[in-house]
């Protein structure tokens, strides 16, 4: 069965909020966006919302996330959202270890989760709504 996961991208000016994972989590020491597994009868978006307070304490409304696409594997298919609304400040749970805001361009620098780089297409998503082209 296709295990479902929501991920939300928070935007802060020009940086982008990444999440390093802790020894107890899979992909220890490797970055990712705030995100998880969808649960029995949560919409995608109320997934993305949730995890994002479990994992940073960043509160978002649903109605303020904006869906970038998904990447779909033989096991996983990964649903992106985007925002730059939120509040609180950034309060990892023990999943993670460190977080930074990270400018894209910086990306590089980064190994994320399931194979160290993002797809090209969610890169140019991303970047189109940091610049107003989607939204």
């Amino acid at each position: 069965m296709n295990k479902k996961v929501s991920t939300l991208i928070i935007v802060k000016n020009d940086e982008i909020l990444l999440l390093r994972r802790s020894k107890i989590s899979s992909g220890a020491g490797l970055w990712n966006f705030p995100g998880g597994s969808v649960e029995e009868g949560e919409s995608l978006e109320t997934a993305a919302v949730r995890e994002l307070k479990e994992e940073a304490n960043l509160d978002v409304k649903e109605s303020d996330v904006i869906y970038l696409g998904n990447f779909v594997s033989r096991y996983l298919t990964i649903n992106f959202f985007i925002t730059d609304k939120f509040e609180n400040e950034v309060k990892i749970n023990k999943e993670s270890d460190d977080y930074n805001w990270v400018k894209l361009k910086d990306f590089p620098n980064y190994k994320f989760v399931g194979g160290g780089t993002l797809h090209p297409k969610l890169l140019q998503n991303i970047k189109d709504f940091m610049e107003g082209k989607i939204g």
